[in-house]
């Protein structure tokens, strides 16, 4: 087995520290993200608006690193296959703006709050726009970081397998 080349061992890294953090910041985002997530009066009351914020900036940290991921490998991958490298890139993609609209949507909570929960408007209407766009969040949380990563994984799984997995798709 050939020794990598000191570009192959840079992207490695580079790929590692990104990969670790689309998991720190995943957490992190999520974690920031109960007190909105698993309140239904959460846009009644006073919130925890900065706490959702940053639980915001963590997942626009991981839409970037998962972006990241695929950008590193991607001269990598495609000397095994460029259909699949470019598959993997997609994905984690479309992943990535799956996860914005969901923290979008959150966000909207945050707002829909900030702007009319203290002014007289009706609570029932708040209550339900608020689950629905928290209803939002928990499908982009399926569709992006459920379904895409088994795209990815699919993707990984076969250029991983060898060069004559990957020949002639």
């Amino acid at each position: 087995m050939p020794t990598p080349s000191r570009e192959h061992q840079q992207r490695a890294r580079i790929f590692g520290v990104l990969f670790a953090l689309t998991f720190v910041t995943a957490l992190a985002g999520l974690l920031l993200y109960d007190p909105v997530l698993n309140d239904a009066d959460y846009i009644l009351g006073a919130g925890a608006d900065t706490r959702v914020q940053l639980g915001a900036l963590c997942e626009i940290f991981l839409a970037i690193t998962n972006i990241g991921t695929a950008v590193v490998l991607w001269p990598i991958v495609k000397r095994q296959s460029e259909t699949l490298a470019l598959s993997y890139v997609a994905s984690r993609v479309v992943e990535s703006v799956v996860i914005v609209v969901g923290l979008i949507s959150l966000l909207s909570v945050v707002a829909l709050r900030e702007d009319f929960a203290g002014a007289g408007a009706d609570a029932g209407s708040l209550t339900v726009a608020g689950e629905s766009l928290v209803a939002i969040h928990d499908w982009t949380f399926l569709l992006g970081p459920g379904f895409c990563v088994g795209v990815t994984g699919c993707c990984s799984a076969t250029c991983s397998t060898g060069p004559a997995s990957c020949r002639g798709r």
